[in-house]
């Protein structure tokens, strides 16, 4: 049987064990950490086979809803892949990496052998942190019966496993016991750069929680910061049509958020590789616009403008849930219709070439 067979039939084995958890352990965890996954190990040039198999069955059999047995996993895992006839050597490294995966209290280490492991490890702890893990934290305190908050209880930093499982202390407290420590205890450096501003949004979701507990919270909306990029090649620029976001169906340039302790210019060298998979050189700074509203979806933008020389690389869809149709085009032969800041931007009479 081929890999992506294999892949497939996996797929569809995890999605009908978890479908419909309510927990924030289901099928949609699992597809996340599959997906986060894979876009790591583009990064940081990983076998993909062993990333996707481990991402798919790391929750199989979740020690949580096991007595507390971590072994359950990595055995169903095994008689899985054993089923499917795969490589010995690959359903060991595959079961290694589910052993190790699981956060186990604060004080202790939960190390990965190998780059596989780490990635998928990564890509776990990151689904534990920002908006999603709020959410998932939330669904499991429900669903465990715990208290969502008590401001006589503190939290406990676990030193052992044991302490760990037997922990029943509040959501709240679990950011401090877990969330709060993922950050630091990234592995890869594309995943380090993605926890930054997932940490960052947990903080100020637990400031603006504590404000709502004691009733003077007062509701504040401010700009978000957006960076595009002019990659010039042989005398064109790259643009690709934009998907399943605001602005769908117009064309951009490449770009995002500016992260937490973040340059616009390392924002733009990050944006440019992860969407596009090339590297940039030269970059200066060309200006901004500061009105780019998007009513519909109740956002407001300041998009700061970089030009940039292509350096190396080849073009490739990094994100095709969120673009398509990535080429190079000459500047009087840009696509249309245009993203609406790079529109905004563009009134001001605008040429990277000049």
């Amino acid at each position: 049987m081929d890999n992506e067979s294999i892949i497939r039939q996996t797929e569809n084995y995890a999605k009908e064990k978890l479908s419909g958890e309510g927990s924030g352990h289901d099928w949609w965890h699992v597809y996340r950490v599959w997906k986060t996954a894979l876009h790591i190990a583009e990064h940081e040039k990983a076998d993909l086979f062993v990333v996707q198999l481990a991402a798919l069955l790391h929750d199989i059999a979740d020690w949580k809803f096991n007595s507390g047995d971590d072994s359950v996993g990595p055995k169903l895992a095994k008689e899985w892949l054993e089923k499917l006839n795969v490589d010995s050597k690959i359903i060991s490294h595959v079961c290694d990496i589910i052993q190790n995966m699981s956060f186990k209290g604060a004080g202790v280490k939960s190390l990965m052998k190998t780059k596989e492991g780490m990635i998928v490890q990564d890509a776990d702890r990151l689904d534990a942190i920002g908006a999603i893990g709020i959410g998932r934290a939330f669904a499991y305190g429900g669903h465990a019966g715990r208290e969502m908050y008590n401001p006589n209880e503190k939290p406990v930093m676990h030193q052992t496993f044991e302490q760990y499982k037997s922990a029943k202390g509040t959501t709240v407290n679990h950011f401090y016991e877990k969330l709060f420590l993922l950050k630091d205890l990234m592995n890869t450096k594309t995943a380090k750069r993605m926890a930054e501003g997932r940490h960052v949004f947990m903080e100020q979701f637990l400031d603006e929680f504590y404000k709502e507990w004691e009733g003077s919270a007062e509701s504040v909306q401010r700009p978000k910061i957006g960076v595009g990029v002019f990659v010039i090649k042989d005398g064109k620029i790259l643009m690709h049509k934009r998907k399943n976001a605001h602005g769908d169906g117009t064309w951009s340039l490449p770009g995002g958020h500016l992260e937490w302790n973040e340059t616009v210019e390392e924002c733009a060298k990050r944006e440019v590789l992860e969407e596009s998979g090339i590297e940039i050189k030269n970059l200066r700074h060309a200006g901004f616009t500061s009105g780019d509203f998007f009513p519909k979806e109740g956002k407001h933008y300041v998009t700061l403008y970089i030009v940039a020389d292509y350096d190396s690389g080849e073009v490739r869809d990094m994100e095709p849930d969120k673009s398509e149709k990535w080429s190079w085009f000459e500047w009087g032969s840009i696509p249309k219709p245009l993203f609406l800041p790079m529109e905004n931007f563009l009134k001001s009479g605008y040429n990277p070439f000049r």
